[in-house]
């Protein structure tokens, strides 16, 4: 199980070495802001969503509002990424 997901992240780490370029490459007007927040946003969408998944294994879904908000606010964070 191990090896597939190894052999798929070195093909997905060798495409994005060869698709995205170097920052020290690309001229200083070519590049934008630095924006934080998205990313930070992202970040607890996904922990929002990993906490609903892990609890799922332990309560129904419907009998739990928490749950329940969690996936909400996950999927519209994630959403708002996009």
């Amino acid at each position: 199980m191990f090896t597939c997901t190894a052999l798929g992240g070195v093909v997905l780490g060798a495409f994005a070495l060869l698709a995205v370029p170097h920052a020290g490459h690309v001229l200083p007007e070519q590049r934008g802001d630095a924006h934080f927040w998205p990313y930070i946003c992202f970040a607890f969408a996904q922990g929002a969503l990993q906490i609903m998944m892990q609890q799922v294994r332990f309560e129904l879904f419907s009998t739990s509002p928490e749950l329940v908000f969690l996936t909400f606010a996950g999927l519209l964070a994630l959403a708002w990424f996009v």
